[in-house]
């Protein structure tokens, strides 16, 4: 029983030691990732064809935004808003016709360099 306290103590240490050391109380820093969100139409919702669709970006530099569908890439119209964020609108010159489910993909680098990627999904009819 008189290891107890001094194995106790021990532990303590070590534990204290390994949380330091994965940043537990240094200074870091934090990278902002790009979201994507206000979809229309709706991820997961049906139309009858896909002509057009559009979304909002926050924290993303509008130079780096791609749009693909279904892993093909698409020319998007991006719009600044007065509170930073942007509009991105894609009119299709081919419409999606064919039924089945379509991927609409878009990913953008922030100003602090991160990345960030959003795939949601419109069924057509």
């Amino acid at each position: 029983m008189k290891f107890g306290p001094f194995v106790l103590a021990s532990c303590l240490t070590l534990f204290t030691a390994s949380c330091w050391s994965y940043g537990g109380g240094g200074s870091s820093s934090s990278c902002e990732e790009p979201k994507f969100f206000t979809e229309s139409p709706a991820n997961n919702s049906a139309v009858d064809a896909l002509e057009s669709f559009s979304f909002v970006a926050s924290d993303a530099e509008p130079q780096s935004l791609t749009v693909k569908i279904n892993g093909s890439r698409v020319p998007a119209a991006i719009t600044p808003m007065a509170n930073g964020d942007l509009k991105v609108a894609v009119h299709l010159a081919d419409p999606v016709k064919t039924p089945g489910k379509v991927q609409i993909a878009v990913d953008a680098k922030s100003k602090d360099g991160c990345f960030g990627f959003k795939a949601y999904y419109v069924e057509v009819k």
